[in-house]
């Protein structure tokens, strides 16, 4: 179905595990993906994750569903994952404003959506997680805040109701929770 978000959802969310797993390395006794410099690869990936958006976005023109908003949401969220790897953090806080508007409107459309919890619950942790200068500068750059508790509720709750992004809610709350 190539009009459909999915197909290249699959495809980039197994590329982002290749390439998260590839930069990881051992620090302070914790194994994380810290850094990593801009790869010939990341074009594929960020094409794939805008071909998520595209089709997503074609699909709401016809029909405003829930579910093309968290489609269209999450692959923002893919391009800020590669963004913050890389250290672009005007990057990620454009992207994460776009995926954070999608999941917003998908909850709007549809309470229960914990695809968008998810991913409400990840904004929302680390938006508050950043040191207090960022945060001042947050303010000042129109970006939204966030609540670290309500951040952790919400992804509890998204990898508890078994959505596609129920892994990657565990994944993300078992790293913050550790650190």
């Amino acid at each position: 179905q190539p009009n459909h978000p999915f197909g290249y959802l699959l495809e980039d969310q197994a590329r982002w595990w290749k390439v998260y797993c590839a930069a990881c390395e051992i620090k302070s006794g914790m194994v994380e993906a810290w850094k990593r410099n801009r790869e010939p690869e990341d074009d594929v990936y960020l094409m794939l994750a805008d071909k998520v958006i595209d089709t997503a976005e074609a699909q709401l023109v016809k029909s405003d569903t829930a579910e093309m908003r968290v489609y269209a949401g999450i692959g923002w969220n893919l391009k800020a994952r590669i963004y913050l790897l890389r250290g672009e953090n005007r990057n990620v806080a454009r992207a994460s404003i776009a995926s954070r508007a999608e999941m917003l409107r998908a909850l709007q459309l549809d309470p229960q959506m914990s695809d968008a919890t998810t991913i409400l619950g990840i904004y929302n942790y680390y938006v508050d997680a950043l040191s207090p200068f960022v945060k001042l500068l947050r303010i000042f750059m129109g970006i939204p805040g966030g609540d670290k508790a309500i951040g952790v509720k919400q992804m509890e709750a998204g990898m508890n109701q078994g959505g596609f992004l129920s892994v990657d809610a565990r994944f993300i709350l078992a790293r913050v929770l550790r650190q």
